[in-house]
């Protein structure tokens, strides 16, 4: 059924508050556990813009930002939960 000129375009889906690391993700978080000053650099980069998107996970052009948490902060927290959980 076609849509009429006054309905709404449907909402947009909600951002998932952790995404889920597929195994390259979860090889990366245990690769970045050897590495402190990566996942520092990582955490600082990767952060929240405001809107909800990484800052510095481009997706290319004027295209926009992923979502954040994007895998590299995912991955370099999950690292540095690993590292402190060694100590």
């Amino acid at each position: 059924m076609p849509a009429s000129a006054g309905s709404r375009a449907p909402a947009a889906a909600p951002r998932r508050a952790q995404p889920a690391l597929d195994p390259l993700g979860d090889l990366l978080a245990v690769t970045l556990e050897a590495h402190p000053e990566a996942v520092t650099d990582i955490l600082a980069k990767h952060v929240d813009d405001g809107r909800g998107d990484c800052r510095a996970c481009t997706i290319g052009g004027q295209r926009g930002h992923h979502t954040w948490p994007c895998t590299l902060h995912v991955a370099a927290a999950r690292a540095l939960a690993r590292q402190a959980g060694a100590q």
